[in-house]
């Protein structure tokens, strides 16, 4: 019986989206009548108006005015979230001459960053959170690889311009995921500051002892 007042209860939420949508263009087109004859393009603008709300987290997010659990708990945007940030590390991965191998360095370095993730809340017996909380460090690395990619071409900055730019997102980004692991592991900031330069670090160690760079 709770079984299936949960299914209803959650449906139901799934209906009243929908319906609030609907109404919604109702209200901005003039259509206020509940029986009115909805377009075939109001679905669409339904998924328009999601995604932008779900890209308005992750920037808050980015920005240091958001929280992982701000972020709906979903399959599928980790799953997602995760294909993008291998894409983007792959994009700015520029240091191999082989696409096999800055391919591979790519797929380690993102599962690298889920593993380590996933051990912190497993310590932390909070696993429950994983979900939210890898979309939300996958979806900040994504948004640091776009802003990073014009440095990969290597011109537009010069030398120094890059070096200090890529000190300062470097930055940004320890606080990103400092920021992110004081919500989903209810730590101290000072703890998770150290937990994110800790894991950013073996992290590169292992990258690095994996991957070579190529001697110039």
């Amino acid at each position: 019986m709770s079984k299936a007042r949960g299914l209803r209860g959650r449906f139901g939420h799934e209906r009243r989206s929908v319906e609030g949508c609907a109404v919604f263009f109702q209200v901005q087109s003039g259509l206020l009548c509940p029986y009115a004859p909805m377009p075939a393009f109001v679905g669409p603008f339904c998924v328009f108006l999601k995604m932008r709300a779900l890209l308005g987290l992750f920037l808050d997010i980015g920005f240091l005015s958001g929280r992982p659990q701000d972020l709906p708990a979903s399959r599928t945007l980790p799953i997602l979230t995760g294909i993008l940030a291998l894409l983007t590390n792959y994009a700015v991965d520029t240091g191999f001459a082989q696409n096999g191998q800055r391919f591979d360095f790519a797929l380690a370095q993102t599962s690298l960053l889920g593993v380590w993730i996933a051990i912190l809340l497993a310590v932390r017996h909070l696993w429950v959170r994983y979900g939210q909380t890898i979309a939300a460090v996958y979806g900040s690395n994504v948004l640091i690889n776009l802003i990073t990619w014009p440095l990969s071409f290597g011109r537009g900055f010069g030398a120094v311009g890059s070096q200090v730019l890529a000190i300062i997102l470097a930055v940004w980004f320890v606080a990103i995921i400092t920021k992110i692991l004081r919500h989903a592991l209810e730590l101290p900031l000072f703890l998770s500051a150290l937990m994110s330069l800790t894991g950013i670090i073996v992290s590169g160690w292992i990258l690095i002892t994996l991957f070579p760079l190529p001697q110039s």
